[in-house]
């Protein structure tokens, strides 16, 4: 079909023949290994590519849909299929890897197609085995369960039940009993299901620790880094890194939030005062959502060529879905329908500036998928996931003198809160990041220890954020509204 043909909607979807798949797939790898000529291996490549492209795309659109209604039963017990699928589907590509590797003529395989797939495939090979898919296909209903969890928040406030992206947004409100009662909701129902998210991150920590052990590897920190597609830096690195940000830029944070403190004349910044910066308000979004949206177009338009041509075609195909509602699941992501050449954006507007911030940072990374095009290697249509953020942050800036059409004379405030808010995200991300590296490298540390580490952390890279009393968030609580945790991404550079 071609591009002009479809809006993501209307895509038929049937769940493809993942046997049929198998053994096409493998029939290719056996063409390829008994080749005799680099242009014969080059062919089915090729072949592989499309049979891949045809395979993965009703997967994407199944996960899509199942993440726009987790409610949806069709497509909730399409995404346990995938679920349990693409372990095998892993174990799959790496016999290609396999014989990508072996290859007689890498040489020219390489001058054709360049490193990068010799170095995705060895680092494949080395995380990716048929002695860890049990374990794979339960963190995977592991994580549906957390996004479940998150998605069926309903609380009442203000007369009307609110799902949690509804409660954040009055989190910034100017009002100080606004945000705070919103925020002591939100944290609030994380609080009512801490045995249930802490029993779901038990069972992932354990099953990690497994992986890496039956994969000959010391804990899930050098698996996970495999999994990032980490293959020029180390955990040491790392470490390196939060140092600097811990001695340059926890200081720097720490004096914007007491300034912070000051502009709203309050003498404790509390945890749930954090996202006013403002005593009138933060930055206020002009119009409805056309009327945005016509804004995005006018903003992608004068940025560049490319970019009008890309935001043309998101929107002619449809390819997004920003409005927040029940059932839908929490955050934001960039994905990719491989047949269609096409982005798809998913966020969850809920009438705060922090909408245009998100959206650009998602059509960042849509237009840097939009700009690959079909590569002959579908893994060379996405950065590793670090770089990979490079576009999304990027954009964010790129944008900013587009700002008043958004915000009008408040175009300034947005603009402070976006260069505030990033320069906060460092030491949060690392404070994640060490977390992280500090829970895999002690797997049997029990829940309670593992919320005591969290408040340690905190402290070190926060050490201004105050809760105000609030037991669960005092007892070290709050990295579980950080999906990435439970899917995860060892976080430096790239969550939002």
């Amino acid at each position: 079909m071609k591009m002009q043909d479809f809006i993501f909607q209307s895509i038929s979807y049937t769940r493809p023949d993942h046997l049929l798949f198998e053994e096409e797939l493998r029939r290719y790898i056996s063409t390829f290994n008994k080749s005799s000529t680099f242009d014969k291996q080059v062919k089915i490549i090729l072949k592989i590519k499309k049979l891949r492209i045809e395979f993965e795309t009703p997967l994407e659109i199944a996960w899509v849909r199942y993440s726009m209604n987790t409610n949806d039963v069709f497509y909730k017990r399409e995404k346990e299929f995938i679920d349990n699928f693409l372990p095998e589907y892993d174990n799959l590509m790496n016999e290609f890897f396999n014989a990508l590797l072996k290859s007689p003529f890498r040489k020219e395989l390489i001058s054709r197609f360049g490193e990068r797939i010799f170095i995705i495939a060895e680092t494949s090979i080395n995380r990716i085995s048929p002695q860890i898919s049990r374990e794979q296909q339960e963190e995977n209903k592991l994580k549906s369960r957390y996004n479940q969890v998150l998605a069926s928040c309903s609380v009442l406030f203000r007369g009307k039940k609110r799902n949690f992206s509804e409660l954040s947004s009055f989190e910034s409100s100017n009002n100080r009993q606004t945000r705070q009662r919103a925020s002591e909701l939100k944290f609030g129902f994380l609080a009512k299901n801490q045995d249930t998210l802490d029993s779901i991150f038990d069972e992932m920590v354990q099953l990690r620790h497994i992986m890496s052990q039956k994969m000959g590897l010391n804990n899930y920190v050098e698996l996970g880094y495999l999994y990032r597609n980490r293959s020029d830096y180390t955990p040491k690195d790392v470490e390196k890194l939060r140092e600097e940000v811990l001695n340059h830029i926890t200081p720097l944070v720490t004096k914007l939030m007491e300034d912070q403190s000051k502009r709203l004349n309050i003498d404790s910044l509390y945890y749930y005062d954090e996202s006013c910066r403002f005593p009138n308000g933060n930055a206020k979004l002009i119009g409805d959502s056309n009327e945005i949206f016509k804004n995005l177009q006018t903003m992608f338009s004068e940025l560049s060529s490319d970019t009008d041509e890309f935001f043309k075609n998101m929107i002619k195909h449809k390819m997004m879905d920003i409005e927040n509602r029940d059932g839908k699941e929490v955050g934001a992501y960039c994905s990719c329908i491989p047949e269609y050449d096409s982005p798809f954006i998913f966020t969850n507007f809920n009438g705060t500036d922090d909408d245009i911030r998100v959206f650009i940072h998602e059509a960042g990374h849509a237009f840097q998928i939009y700009s690959a095009g079909r590569q002959e290697f579908i893994e060379y249509i996405w950065p590793t996931f670090d770089a990979g953020e490079i576009p999304s942050m990027a954009m964010e800036f790129f944008t900013w003198s587009w700002m008043e059409l958004f915000f009008g004379r408040d175009a300034d405030k947005y603009r402070y809160a976006h260069f505030v808010k990033s320069l906060v995200f460092l030491p949060y991300g690392c404070a994640i990041d060490e977390f992280q590296h500090r829970v895999y490298e002690n797997p049997t540390l029990t829940s309670k220890e593992r919320h005591y580490v969290w408040r340690e952390i905190e402290k070190k890279y926060l050490p201004f954020r105050d809760y105000d009393r609030f037991p669960y968030l005092e007892m070290g609580g709050y990295w579980q509204k950080q999906w990435h945790i439970y899917k995860p991404l060892f976080i430096i550079l790239i969550m939002l």
